[in-house]
């Protein structure tokens, strides 16, 4: 649902639009936090969330002054990596990933506790 907003937001430039995502971000951030916490990976919370924070200093920054193509090529760099990001949960290699590392976490503890 955000990159779509996003998808809009990149075709037809529109600072309240902007805003809106900058907030989705930090929302959906928020939301998975403590799930996130207790798997010991934080990364896609923190970076949703900081992507929610710097949208939304660019869109009150966007507000006193005309779209420049800087401007467009940052916020095309956000969605692209949030595209990528997304793409990998759908096809679930990011799911495998996260119980790959953890699968590695408890082989480092088990090791650890031999020693």
């Amino acid at each position: 649902m955000i990159l779509k907003k996003y998808n809009r937001l990149l075709n037809s430039f529109d600072v309240n639009l902007l805003n809106e995502i900058a907030d989705d971000f930090i929302s959906l951030g928020n939301s998975l936090y403590v799930e996130f916490m207790m798997m010991s990976h934080r990364v896609l919370c923190v970076t949703a969330l900081e992507a929610g924070l710097r949208l939304r200093e660019k869109s009150v920054e966007l507000r006193g002054r005309e779209v420049k193509s800087e401007d467009l090529e940052y916020l095309w760099d956000i969605y692209n990596v949030f595209k990528l990001i997304a793409d990998k949960i759908r096809s679930g290699e990011y799911e495998q990933g996260l119980r790959d590392m953890e699968s590695k976490r408890k082989e480092g503890r088990s090791k650890s506790k031999r020693s």
